[in-house]
């Protein structure tokens, strides 16, 4: 069977504020069930990008509704500082 993949990305507006988003969703991954879907997520420059690799299209669709969350909440509280 194929695989889906999907690739969420935030534009900060600095490079410091990227890289306090990805070092803030940096914990999530360490409990993230990679027996449903694969994740990595990545800085580069002002870009974080969330790549999910998932088997199914409900596992896809739980972990694009998670990693938007995690990204979502993460440049809020990095903008609020």
């Amino acid at each position: 069977m194929g695989s889906l993949v999907v690739e969420l990305s935030y534009e900060a507006e600095t490079e410091e504020e990227a890289k306090l988003v990805w070092s803030s969703v940096q914990p999530e991954l360490r409990d993230w069930r990679r027996d449903r879907s694969d994740l990595t997520i990545r800085v580069d420059g002002k870009i974080v990008c969330a790549y999910i690799h998932a088997t199914a299209i409900s596992e896809t669709r739980a972990a694009v509704n998670t990693v938007g969350s995690w990204l979502t909440l993460a440049a809020r509280v990095a903008n609020v500082r």
